[in-house]
């Protein structure tokens, strides 16, 4: 009988904190008045799922949901950073108050889009 040979895990040093992962998800962010682009930028969102806070927990349990959906990992957090964006933007359309870009569309739908921009790294921070 032969034996299979498994993969052994690979190890995580002891000053990493296995309780927090952070994504980073490279965006390019515009807001739209019909074809026209009122602004566009270029961000990295943090998914931060750190087992210690709700909304880090939060943020797993959305990933666990998106996966049994079919979503491929990258494609649940980008969908995930993509929902912070959307929750921020109101944010940042106050912002843009005032300006000229907001004038122009003033009584018209502004719509969001984002786009990635890029690979999604993985990082884990070290222990205090």
């Amino acid at each position: 009988m032969t034996r299979l040979k498994t993969d052994k895990p690979k190890s995580i040093p002891s000053n990493v904190d296995t309780s927090v992962a952070i994504a980073d998800v490279p965006v390019k962010i515009r807001f739209l008045h019909g074809d026209e682009t009122l602004q566009e930028y270029e961000d990295v969102i943090n998914v931060e799922f750190d087992i210690k806070t709700s909304e880090g927990m939060a943020y797993g349990r959305r990933f666990h949901i998106l996966k049994m959906q079919g979503y491929s990992t990258e494609e649940a957090i980008f969908t995930i950073a993509s929902d912070q964006v959307h929750s921020h933007a109101e944010k940042i359309l106050q912002s843009l108050a005032g300006t000229k870009l907001l004038k122009r569309a003033a009584g018209h739908e502004i719509r969001l889009s984002v786009a990635r921009n890029g690979e999604i790294t993985f990082k884990m921070p070290f222990k205090d």
